[in-house]
């Protein structure tokens, strides 16, 4: 039962910098909906700043978490360890199969590891000549 009640207490408080970092987060965020509430007049521009700020903290709560974006060039091909394709891209050019043409959905790491893939469209080369 010892062993039990130190490892809830080490869950406990491995977990608790990631709720204090994510309920500092729910704050930046409940007075950015506040903000755009009170408003009377829309400025696309303000609106994007301060979007921009509440993405860079999310992404700055991630890092502290070790959760890193994969940073994959999209003309690069595809890479399986870090990327999963989603969609398949018909080209005429052989040199382009198998290369990433866009991201569907964004890739993370943790801990070096893969957490979530890249999900990508890949290019396949189809020859259209009949045989």
């Amino acid at each position: 039962m010892k062993n039990h009640n130190e490892l809830s207490n080490l869950i406990d408080n491995s977990m608790r910098p990631l709720l204090l970092d994510l309920l500092l987060f729910y704050d930046s965020m409940k007075q950015f909906k506040e903000q755009l509430a009170e408003s009377d007049e829309i400025n696309k521009e303000k609106i994007s700043q301060d979007f921009q700020y509440r993405f860079d903290e999310l992404i700055e709560i991630l890092y502290r978490q070790e959760v890193i974006p994969i940073d994959k060039n999209i003309s690069n091909k595809l890479d399986s360890k870090f990327q999963k394709a989603r969609q398949i891209e018909e080209v005429k050019n052989m040199d382009e199969d198998f290369k990433v043409s866009r991201i569907i959905r964004e890739g993370f790491t943790w801990r070096e590891q893969v957490l979530r893939p890249q999900e990508v469209v890949v290019k396949r080369y189809k020859d259209d000549e009949p045989k």
